[in-house]
């Protein structure tokens, strides 16, 4: 009986080179959680993505606790900046993600 020597190519889906892509809620979660504040244009400039306000509504009901600080946009109107004032947290401390 012959055998087989099976390779593993890079990029394969067991190949401990994979990455494995965040998601964009986890992202802008991980943005916040290091300090940093985030208005909805910054959100679309740095991670690409138009639903900030939605993001925050999910990353609030898990108990996250985000301000929101109202500014002028410099055309007559406001916009919100969101900052990340307390995360939430699992019973080993660690936050709890989005």
């Amino acid at each position: 009986m012959k055998t087989q020597t099976v390779r593993l190519v890079t990029g394969d889906l067991f190949s401990p080179e994979r990455k494995v892509k965040k998601s964009k809620g986890r992202q802008i979660f991980e943005y916040l959680l290091s300090g940093k504040t985030l208005t909805h244009r910054e959100c679309q400039e740095r991670f690409n993505h138009d639903r900030l306000s939605a993001r925050i509504e999910e990353m609030r009901k898990k108990g996250h606790i985000i301000r929101s600080i109202m500014e002028p946009n410099g055309q007559g109107g406001r916009h919100a900046r969101y900052k990340l004032i307390e995360a939430s947290r699992d019973e080993y401390g660690n936050p709890i993600m989005p």
